[in-house]
């Protein structure tokens, strides 16, 4: 007799042929997903595969650490079977579980560029990473382990300056275009109206075709709000800076909250800390919002091939509605017009 999951699996396997995965990739996910069918009766989830809530979720992958399978592969098979059943609540919170990949373990491995060479790197002797799948309620705990043994041995700007790297690993090709986008301008401030626009554009395709941006649904009202501020996925300059304003993690969520945690909540981005917003438990310092500043400025790094000093202006971890950043380009020949 045929479960629900087989109809699902021929669903999967179209992808993964379309996609140029092996037979052997294939059968690994069709032995995730049966065990993950296999566990559902186990613990008396009487509901398909297809239809599991968040906390059911939760509860699989907790076993998947348990039983040591917690492996990036695993996750990408069960992002990639709710992708082509098109259950994209259930996609988009998965995603909360990979938002903070190597972001750690590249924070770290700066620090050890910077000071390695002296004694001050011994303040990570001792340090545990979460593991893959860790909750997100304790991953504030260990984000505060690091600032504590941070602060230990460095001031507050030598911190700013370990937190505000590339910690998410992203690729400079992926901001090719906008820098060719910059070539292509008469200057700067053309520049940052065309970027907008192609944003604003890329978000309103997104609206059209019900397709998952980052880690959420975009609507007309998430375009509309996007497009009435230059600042979001983009930037405004004023003299020498850059401002940025960071778009929220939740645009619905965000626009349509009417408690002032909430709003905070919706906007914050960081897996390592939206949760302390709504708890009382753990307080993740404000400083740390410093890697989202480096996640902000990176792009302008690579457009304009130099490292650039970045403040933060606001944050969300701080008590303000949204995060802001003020991105230096005091050191930059940027174009501008006669």
């Amino acid at each position: 007799m045929r479960s629900a999951l087989d109809g699902d699996l021929e669903l999967l396997r179209q992808f993964y042929d379309k996609n140029k995965k092996t037979e052997s990739e294939f059968k690994q996910a069709g032995i995730l997903l049966k065990d993950f069918e296999e566990y559902l009766r186990k613990i008396g989830v009487d509901k398909p595969l297809s239809q599991i809530e968040y906390k059911t979720l939760d509860e699989y992958v907790s076993e998947l650490i348990r039983t040591k399978r917690n492996t990036l592969e695993n996750f990408l098979i069960l992002l990639r079977y709710f992708h082509v059943i098109s259950n994209q609540d259930n996609y988009i919170y998965l995603l909360r579980y990979l938002g903070g990949l190597d972001v750690l373990e590249n924070i770290i491995a700066r620090f050890r560029r910077l000071h390695g060479q002296t004694s001050k790197i011994e303040a990570l002797q001792g340090y545990t990473l979460p593991l893959l799948g860790t909750s997100p309620q304790k991953l504030p705990e260990f984000v505060n382990e690091l600032m504590d043994r941070l602060r230990t041995v460095l001031d507050d700007e030598e911190v700013a300056e370990v937190l505000a790297g590339n910690n998410h690993g992203v690729s400079k090709l992926a901001f090719v275009q906008d820098k060719l986008l910059y070539e292509q301008s008469a200057d700067i401030d053309e520049f940052l109206v065309r970027l907008h626009q192609n944003k604003v554009e890329m978000l309103a395709k997104h609206a059209r075709e019900h397709t998952v941006w980052f880690e959420q649904k975009i609507d007309d009202e998430a375009v509309e709000y996007v497009r009435g501020n230059q600042e979001l996925l983009s930037a405004v300059r004023v003299g020498n800076e850059l401002f940025v304003t960071k778009t929220p993690y939740d645009f619905h969520g965000y626009l349509h909250a009417k408690d002032p945690i909430e709003k905070r909540y919706q906007a914050c981005h960081c897996p390592f800390a939206r949760e302390t917003i709504k708890s009382s438990k753990v307080d993740v310092p404000a400083s740390w919002c410093n890697c989202s500043a480096g996640f902000t400025k990176f792009p302008f790094e690579v457009i304009f091939d130099k490292k650039l000093p970045v403040k933060v202006l606001a944050s969300v971890l701080d008590g303000d509605e949204i995060c802001r950043f003020a991105i230096s380009l005091a050191d930059v020949n940027y174009k501008l017009s006669p």
